[in-house]
């Protein structure tokens, strides 16, 4: 369980996630989101001093939340992302 905070073009919601790999994360929410749309996420990672600013796109939805797949802005991002997460377990 992290906190994370999420922004649209025109919107900034706090909420939490339940489940993260180095692809994407389970983001439970009652914002309302649709497929296709494109968040910016901030990551607090526990051992890791700064927040940690990703991108990402809505690509399913469900009952208590929606799937975000991360969308990397560079190869060094995408390592970064995948040890952290590596790190929680």
């Amino acid at each position: 369980l992290m906190q994370v905070t999420c922004r649209t073009n025109d919107h900034i919601f706090t909420d939490f996630i339940l489940d993260i790999s180095p692809g994407g994360i389970f983001l439970e929410t009652m914002e309302e989101l649709f497929l296709g749309m494109k968040l910016e996420i901030s990551l607090q990672f526990k051992h890791h001093d700064e927040r940690v600013l990703v991108t990402g796109n809505v690509v399913w939805l469900g009952r208590n939340g929606a799937g975000i797949r991360f969308s990397f802005s560079s190869e060094q991002q995408k390592e970064m992302i995948e040890k952290l997460v590596e790190q929680l377990v």
